[in-house]
């Protein structure tokens, strides 16, 4: 049976762990979303969400927050597993495109995490010069 939850060890819950990966972590650019990546000392990948209402109404700012958390709920827990766990913050371009899908959220992680790791999708690291190597 799996689990259907996020549960909250899985989530940045204070503004002091939020502050800490904005101002500590490397920024990454996608075409809806500016993201923080810092590594952690935890056993968890937290996620954090931030989308102000210059991103849009209500009904799409929720809608996102959704997909990104079923993405990190359904797959990015289990193929980046084995990376060091580390903290990543979503925020919310102005303008966020209202028909944002789950495919669209899982393509721009991926390539979030291929530059961030160096990871293919599957959570095999290609260095620079072509080799393929199986992460941790």
């Amino acid at each position: 049976m799996t689990i259907q939850s996020f549960p909250k060890a899985h989530r940045l819950l204070n503004s002091a762990a939020y502050k800490l990966v904005l101002e500590k972590g490397e920024k990454f650019y996608t075409k809806n979303f500016l993201v923080f990546f810092k590594e952690n000392q935890l056993k968890e990948t937290r996620l954090g969400l931030v989308f102000s209402r210059k991103t849009g109404k209500s009904n799409v700012r929720n809608r996102t927050k959704r997909v990104i958390r079923e993405y990190f709920r359904t797959q990015h827990l289990e193929i980046y597993k084995n990376l060091p766990c580390h903290d990543v913050v979503f925020i919310g371009k102005k303008r966020l495109n209202r028909d944002i899908q789950y495919e669209d959220v899982k393509k721009q992680c991926e390539e979030l995490y291929q530059k961030y790791f160096g990871l293919d999708h599957s959570g095999i690291s290609v260095d620079r010069i072509g080799c393929v190597s199986q992460s941790l």
